[in-house]
């Protein structure tokens, strides 16, 4: 029998390959823009679909899984922009996070804590970009 050495990994950057790039925000960035192109080549097609019509195989987009509905690519959709705007945030793109938030505002049937979030981002965002006053009016949520 022969011992073999575990190899233990204290922090995660140095566990990284090529083959497997570290989960820093530089990546989750790269992630969610691959994510933002897929959704939005099916954009155009996915408001063509009638209602009846999410029921059929060929307009499952998300295969293996069950069919998409229109409120859960909806969903989907709130996600990718609200991490979208957290990840610009973080890597100090504001107008990108503007505009992800922005995007975001126009989702429909999604979680109020999204639109919160949204606005906080939005927010934050316009502050770093030196416009005070709409900042303010983000995190003003009397406004609504």
């Amino acid at each position: 029998i022969t011992k073999r050495k575990r190899k233990i990994f204290h922090d995660s950057s140095n566990a990284s390959s090529r083959a497997i790039p570290a989960p820093t925000i530089e990546f989750a960035s790269f992630c969610l823009s691959n994510c933002l192109k897929l959704l939005e080549d099916y954009e155009t097609q996915i408001l063509e679909i009638e209602d009846d019509d999410w029921k059929n195989v060929q307009y499952n987009i998300c295969n293996p899984s069950f069919n998409m509905t229109p409120n859960s690519l909806n969903k989907l959709f709130a996600s990718a922009y609200l991490n979208s705007s957290f990840v610009a945030l973080e890597l100090g793109d504001y107008i990108n996070a503007l505009k992800f938030s922005k995007s975001l505002s126009k989702c429909q049937n999604i979680p109020i804590s999204y639109l919160y979030l949204g606005r906080m981002y939005a927010g934050k965002a316009l502050v770093h970009m030196n416009d005070l006053t709409g900042g303010y009016k983000q995190f003003n949520l009397e406004n609504d």
